[in-house]
Formats: structure tokens, sequence, C-alpha cells
């Protein structure tokens, strides 16, 4: 399933299935007009921008530098809105901080060279600070810039929007969950974003990488030359001149050492067509370097963990709505996730595993009863919700007439396992009493009910997961 937005004037323009084609506010393109000329008439519509965009903070020059894009988009002839956009946010950046942005008669001659020319590079956007950065930087540079979302089907952040959609909260809140940060960054700086969902054939990736796991279930080196892999595919599925990523030389442990950096590039079969330009200069020139696409000078130099440049970079380009960096979202880094999958994979033949057995990993409490059973309790209402709707094939275990948790069996339950499973539930539906807890039982043979009581934390632990 493909998934395409194209964001413009901060909204979100398309959320479904199927590729869509992006809306555009360029101009049509004419023939590259002489330079003076274009000086000339720059010249002319600047003074009454500059008032504006002196009088205003960096985070408020948005709507003068909107303005005045439509103008350069006439006088320059530029096809790509974006690149208007960076020429005008430089003649701000230029008026406010002289020794900070390239003059306007130096920033020109190469924007609308790119954009001539049709330069075009595929971003890996997850929509976090660094791919943001990137991004931006990449279009202050007059690049055309696609971006792709791959979804793995192990990201906390999709999970919690999905769960989201059975908890009961206010709509702002509510919002904030729901929404996709990739799409979000596309919006937010006018460039299209695609999402891809990839789940179904990453699996045999998280369950047997070629080099290893990191100090979880965490196929990181695996994972990232698959994804650059399929953004090789999309790259020339759409005509792009080559990939680039929000990486940084020595920020993660196990892939972004610089022999690692090297090791990926070259196994996704990307080689010198991947750049990633926040730490460009401390690594080996690429192609678009050398071709002259992007001049080696412009890029970044960023190392280690910190995030301190990236934010500085985002304040000075007004880029105010991102994600507090937090080492990624990845269900696979979690220990707890990683003991929940590591028994899976002992439990189940690897050919025998469905995407459906990844996604109840996420969810609920996890009791192995037995070597044949597995319980998951629904831990609040929002997952009791879930299991009930989109789980009604597995056997399950509800109250009966009180609040409590809903449960799914995984396996085929014998009597011993639902006895045991009901004292198990009964214990997180009334811990403060030894009251008997009375349970429907469904999705077996004919439905029935079993009373039990509470069973103690001592004897539930060695069970749980």
């Amino acid at each position: 399933m493909r998934l395409c937005v194209a964001g413009q004037d901060g909204a979100v323009v398309s959320q479904g299935c199927g590729k869509v084609e992006a809306p555009t506010r360029a101009r049509p393109f004419r023939a590259k007009p002489q330079m003076a000329q274009i000086s000339a008439q720059i010249t002319q519509i600047l003074p009454a921008f500059n008032r504006r965009a002196n009088c205003s903070s960096l985070s408020d020059r948005r709507e003068a530098i909107g303005d005045i894009c439509e103008s350069i988009c006439e006088i320059c002839g530029f096809r790509d809105f974006a690149v208007a956009l960076v020429v005008s946010e430089s003649t701000a950046l230029h008026q406010l901080c002289p020794n900070a942005a390239p003059t306007l008669t130096s920033i020109v001659p190469a924007l609308m060279f790119r954009s001539l020319m049709g330069i075009k590079a595929v971003g890996m956007i997850s929509g976090g600070l660094d791919s943001t950065i990137a991004a931006c930087l990449m279009q202050r540079l007059g690049i055309e810039v696609l971006g792709v979302n791959f979804s793995t089907g192990f990201c906390l952040t999709d999970h919690q929007r999905l769960i989201a959609n059975f908890s009961p909260a206010d709509s702002k809140r509510r919002a904030k969950k729901l929404r996709n940060e990739a799409l979000r960054a596309g919006s937010d700086l006018r460039f299209p974003v695609e999402i891809i969902d990839i789940s179904a054939e990453y699996l045999p990736v998280v369950t047997n990488p070629k080099y290893g796991y990191g100090s979880a279930m965490n196929p990181c080196i695996d994972c990232r030359i698959f994804m650059l892999s399929r953004a090789r595919k999309y790259m020339e599925e759409v005509g792009g001149s080559f990939v680039f990523t929000g990486e940084v030389l020595g920020q993660r442990p196990m892939t972004q050492h610089r022999n690692t950096l090297a090791l990926i590039a070259r196994q996704s079969g990307l080689g010198g067509l991947l750049i990633r330009p926040l730490s460009a200069k401390l690594l080996s020139p690429t192609i678009p370097e050398k071709e002259g696409w992007v001049k080696r000078n412009d890029l970044l130099d960023v190392h280690g963990r910190g995030r301190t440049t990236q934010m500085e970079l985002a304040q000075a380009w007004g880029i105010d709505d991102y994600p507090q960096p937090a080492g990624g979202c990845c269900f696979l880094t979690d220990h707890n996730f990683a003991r929940r999958l590591k028994d899976l994979l002992d439990h189940r033949p690897h050919a025998e595993l469905h995407h459906q057995d990844f996604v109840l990993l996420k969810i609920g409490r996890h009791m192995r009863l037995s070597d044949r059973t597995k319980l998951i309790l629904g831990r609040d209402q929002g997952e009791n919700e879930y299991i009930e709707r989109f789980l009604s094939a597995y056997p399950q275990i509800k109250p009966d007439s009180i609040p409590g948790p809903t449960g799914v069996f995984q396996g085929t339950p014998l009597s011993v396992d639902i006895e045991l499973a009901a004292g198990i539930a009964a214990h997180f539906t009334a811990p403060a009493s030894q009251e008997r807890v009375t349970f429907s039982i469904s999705g077996l043979n004919d439905p029935y009910t079993i009373g039990a009581h509470p069973l103690p934390p001592e004897r539930i632990e060695p069970f749980r997961l």
C-alpha cells in the first residue's frame, strides 16, 4: 500500500491509498532569463520585503517569504516553488545576518542551474529533526526533494496512533497522537512524501538478519540496507538523481560508524548515489558532489550524539514544529518487546509466522502459559477494544459482568491453560480483593463461563514475558 502526501500551505493534501500527484504553486516554466534582467527586477521588489523581514523574528517571516516567492518564480522562471522559497529566505537572512547567508547574486545562478537541470533527490524522511534538516538543506541548495517513508510495522508511534483510535481522549491530544511526523515535515517544507508499507517483505530481515542483532532484537544494519535498497528502486521509479538521509556520523552505535556507513551504502546498491548531507564533509565525496549537483562546501560536518547544531539550524530556518529527539521509535530496540519476539521465534516455526503475530507482540500483557499456549491481556480500553474487534477469530477470555482486561489466546489452550488464564486475568480485574471473578470463554467450541480467584503476584511473575 502506498500513501502519497504533498505539503502546501501547512496542510495535508491527501491521506489514502494510491499515488496522488502533488499540487504545485510553481509558475509555468519558461526560458532562462539573463542574469542582469533577474538582478534588476528582483532589486525592485526587495525593499518592501526587507522592511517586513527586518521587523519580524525569524520564525515569523513565513508570510513575508511566501509573498515574495511568487514574484521570484515569475522573474526567474523557476519550475519549483521550493527553489524560490530558498532564494527569498536567503535574501531575508542576508539582510538580518549578513555573514550567515550567501548573497542573492551568488545563490540565484546555482539554483537556476539545478532547477533547469531537473536535479531531484529522494529523501528518507522520518519527520524527526535530522531528516527534516537534511531535506531543508537540500531545498536550500536548489534540489527538488521527493520524500519517502517506509512502514515496517515496528514503529512505536504508528502503533500508538492505531491504539489511539480506540482510546477516549480530548480532540487536541488525540490529533497529536494521530499525527504522522513524516507527512507533517513534508507539509511544512512543501515537498511530497510517499509512505510505502513494506511490513510483509520486511519480516525476513527481522527473523534472519545477515549482520545480526543489536542490544535487543534490532537488526539495524540489515534494516538500513533493506530500506536504502527500496529507496534506490523508488529513486529509479520517480526519476531521481540520488538518495539522501538524515544520518549523522557517530550518532547511532550500530549503524553510523564510518565503516558501517560505507558498508550500508555499498550493500544497498546505491554506493556513491547516497549522500548524508549532515555529515558529508566528514565522509568520502559522493557522486552528487563530484558531478557538481551539490557543492561540498555547502554541506555540513555534524557528528556525535548531540543535536545542538541541528536545533540551531532549525531555529535559523524557521523550523519550529518537530518531535523532540528521543533516540528513535523502533519496537525492536525495546528489551521487553525483544523478550516477546524471542519467545515467539522459539515457539513457532519461522515459515508459519504471519504479520499478525508481530502485531500482537505490541499490545497487552503477555503470559507464556505453556509451550502450546500464550495469553495476551489488554491493559486499557483501547487495547481491549482492539482485541475484541480485530482478533475475534482467536479464543478469548473476558470478565462476565465487571470491567477488566479482555484476553486472547495464541495456540490451542487446554482446560488447564484456561483455568490458569482465568486466575491471572482475575488478578488484573480485582487486584484488591480475593473475590471470585466469572469469565466468558469464546472462540473454542461452544461459549461457556468459568470462575476463578485472583492469583497473587508471585504466582503470576514466572509466566510473564
